[in-house]
């Protein structure tokens, strides 16, 4: 039997210092695909595709943002959205979408250019070895959000996860693994 190699969860503190140098090089869409993919429990292939026309946000920077036929819309057969409720998360898209047309995605250029960057930005903040992958925002934001709330179906409902078990499963793992984590002080 093999053992499945899961994205590891991302500490919130990992979010910000990513999203940070996203900012610092240049990249409103990056820095806006990992705060609202965390804040949001994107996943990753969701965030790519977002476009202006599907973000509703007030002057609070608080709203909803439709996601479309999602994988889990599909199975439903009805649209999903999220709500946005952390400021920092909505300013970040309403900036990297600001001079966008309604039609245009969040994310200016292509998936592969994304993961290439936040591969290569892993090495310069030296959270590499920590084994992360663009999915570990997801999992990080439902670990996160659960140890805030301690609301396991607040956190299935907010991730849109079919199976409570998987989200379960992904928490659990995550909250083990938050453990096991230690930060270098640089």
């Amino acid at each position: 039997l093999e053992i499945p190699g899961r994205a590891p969860p991302m500490l919130p503190s990992m979010a910000l210092g990513l999203a940070g140098l996203a900012l610092c090089d240049g990249r409103l869409d990056y820095s806006a695909i990992i705060l609202f993919g965390f804040h949001g429990m994107l996943r990753i292939g969701e965030a790519f595709t977002i476009t202006r026309s599907q973000v509703a946000l007030g002057s609070d920077f608080c709203g909803t943002v439709s996601l479309g036929m999602t994988k889990g819309a599909k199975r439903k057969g009805t649209p999903e959205h999220v709500t946005c409720t952390d400021a920092l998360a909505g300013r970040a898209l309403v900036r990297a979408l600001q001079f966008s047309q309604n039609g245009d995605a969040l994310l200016v250029g292509t998936p592969y250019s994304f993961r290439a960057w936040f591969s290569a930005a892993l090495v310069r903040t030296g959270l590499e070895k920590f084994g992360l992958k663009p999915y570990s925002l997801r999992r990080g934001g439902a670990t996160h959000t659960y140890r805030q709330t301690c609301n396991m179906p607040f956190v299935v409902e907010r991730g849109r996860w079919a199976d409570t078990r998987t989200a379960r499963l992904y928490v659990t793992e995550g909250l083990a693994l938050l453990n096991e984590l230690q930060l270098p002080a640089e």
